[in-house]
């Protein structure tokens, strides 16, 4: 990432095979999900062995609804934690004096240490 070019963005994606483990379709309940959070159902790997459906939160207040949900019902374990990490980036955003340099830099790290790059599970 360039500076001239660094733009930073603060979204949160689910994604589910489109056939649970019974044959039945994850349509409707990724739906209502994507409903929840003004957002669509898009299919992805849609030519691989594993298709997928992606709700992905595309603005914040998608992100806000998103945040009163997980607090109210939260994730468990590495989830939870990675959760957090995007609470602190979603709060940099929510801050309407944004200084973009310190911003990507702030960000950066968090997310440097998000899902696999994770080392603190506590």
């Amino acid at each position: 990432m360039t500076e001239k070019y660094s733009k930073i963005e603060c979204k949160f994606e689910l994604s589910q095979r489109q056939i649970d483990h019974d044959g039945n379709s994850n349509l409707n309940w990724m739906a209502a999900v994507a409903e929840f959070i003004s957002a669509l159902v898009k299919a992805t790997r849609v030519d691989s062995s594993y298709p997928q459906y992606r709700v992905r939160t595309t603005s914040l207040n998608s992100n806000k609804l998103l945040e009163n949900y997980l607090n109210s019902y939260p994730l468990f374990g590495t989830k939870y934690l990675d959760y957090k990490d995007w609470v602190q980036i979603l709060s940099i955003f929510k801050d309407t004096k944004l200084n973009h340099k310190l911003s990507i830099d702030k960000v950066k790290s968090i997310k440097s240490n998000m899902n696999d790059g994770r080392t603190v599970f506590v």
